[in-house]
């Protein structure tokens, strides 16, 4: 396995891997688009695997891979899921890759994810959670208390994937205190802590931990840029506090490990 890796970036910059960052704390990484050619992570199994290579030398060798599943852009279904699951599996056994891989979705809150619950047609993490997302633009129509009533009437616990990325609720910090008491819970994107998506999500992320509000962290990668960008900011006091606060991440028992 490699430990060290040089790519090229598209400014022709040469980037490195390997200085001893280490994200092995997260023991799973619950949400990331490592699967090849169903949404805009990995494009093919070879971009898959260099993803995994990269996360190994950065001490994660576990994944729940969480492909887009949004009727209007990503219309995924267990069966793509799984053969795409299948087609990188199948590549880590050739090339000697020792990682453990499930799959579960990201769904997104649509009539197509109501409609998969109501007939019993999706893909939860191990232990029964669901990670879905909302709109980034618009405040969702429906009230998600009533979608985690649905979610969990079901025998799902619901997961909203980062919460820190939905700036209109930015000035009512009571809402994210709001969606705990109705059951759901909350994955921040270690991408946030970084300072990836700009100022705004690392503040809401920071505020977000420092509230004990947060249950799941995941790094939401979809290309080697994003895991260039959260090694870049291992220092960081907030990734470092990240890494000593109690994550459900470890009762996500993946088969087999």
């Amino acid at each position: 396995m490699l430990s060290l890796f040089r790519r090229r970036s598209e400014e022709g910059e040469v980037r490195e891997a390997g200085s001893g960052f280490r994200l092995d704390w997260m023991q799973t990484d619950m949400h990331c688009h490592i699967l090849p050619g169903i949404d805009d992570g990995a494009p093919d199994v070879e971009a898959s695997i260099a993803l995994l290579e990269q996360y190994n030398s950065m001490g994660i060798d576990r994944f729940i891979a969480t492909p887009h599943v949004k009727q209007s852009m990503f219309p995924n279904t267990p069966a793509t899921i799984r053969a795409a699951w299948e087609r990188l599996a199948e590549a880590c056994i050739r090339k000697g890759i020792n990682v453990h891989i499930q799959y579960s979705a990201e769904y997104y809150l649509d009539e197509g994810f109501l409609e998969a619950l109501r007939s019993d047609q999706l893909l939860p993490l191990p232990g029964n959670y669901l990670l879905i997302e909302v709109s980034f633009s618009r405040r969702p129509m429906i009230d998600l208390g009533e979608v985690a009533r649905s979610v969990m009437d079901k025998g799902f616990f619901p997961i909203l994937a980062h919460p820190e990325r939905y700036r209109y609720w930015y000035k009512n910090l009571n809402k994210f205190e709001t969606l705990k008491s109705q059951g759901w819970l909350l994955q921040v994107n270690l991408l946030s802590l970084a300072g990836y998506y700009g100022s705004p999500e690392q503040k809401m992320a920071r505020i977000l931990l420092d509230n004990e509000l947060v249950d799941f962290i995941g790094t939401d990668t979809h290309k080697p840029d994003h895991l260039y960008h959260i090694e870049s900011s291992g220092k960081d006091p907030w990734v470092q506090r990240a890494s000593e606060i109690y994550l459900m991440n470890k009762f996500l028992e993946l088969d087999g490990k």
